[in-house]
């Protein structure tokens, strides 16, 4: 591909398109609970189990974690600590 100095408007938006596909090209578990730590704070404020939003979550087949991932991830998203061991995969 030839290189450019100038680009028109519909070019960048195929650039931004295409950037966010990258961008968007899928979430770890750690990170899934990062983002709704506060969705997830405010069921467990309301009196709901770990348990109680885990196997909601697998039974509506949208998110399949443990509640005691559940629970460590929400804890290390407090700390701020988005780096983790786990694969994710529980």
């Amino acid at each position: 591909m030839a290189s450019k100095n100038k680009y028109t408007s519909a070019e960048l938006n195929a650039i931004r398109v295409e950037l966010n596909k990258i961008k968007d090209s899928g979430f770890t578990k750690l990170e899934v609970v990062h983002e709704l730590r506060k969705e997830i704070q405010e069921l467990l404020d309301r009196g709901l189990t770990y348990q109680d939003i885990s196997e909601r979550l697998a039974e509506a087949k949208v998110f399949d974690i443990s509640k005691h991932t559940l629970k460590s991830y929400l804890l290390s998203a407090d700390k701020g600590d988005i780096s983790s061991t786990s694969d994710g995969n529980t």
